[in-house]
């Protein structure tokens, strides 16, 4: 018998609010602590994009133009 005990993926945000519509067109992602993963994938729901760092764990946003 194999017993295989994994810790659940942790992800702590400090200060996670963020406005990008005021002029910043980008916007990288620090003071992040990440514990307890195999692979990491940074997704978003609106338009922009990590550049191709989607994978790291402090990427930067990549912003597009806002929606007003």
């Amino acid at each position: 018998m194999v017993l295989t005990i994994n810790k659940i993926p942790e992800i702590t945000f400090i200060n996670p609010n963020v406005d990008l519509c005021v002029g910043t067109p980008n916007f990288p992602i620090t003071n992040v602590v990440i514990d307890h993963y195999d692979t990491l994938l940074w997704e978003t729901s609106g338009t922009g994009n990590f550049g191709g760092l989607e994978t790291t764990e402090a990427p930067t946003y990549f912003s597009n133009a806002c929606r007003l």
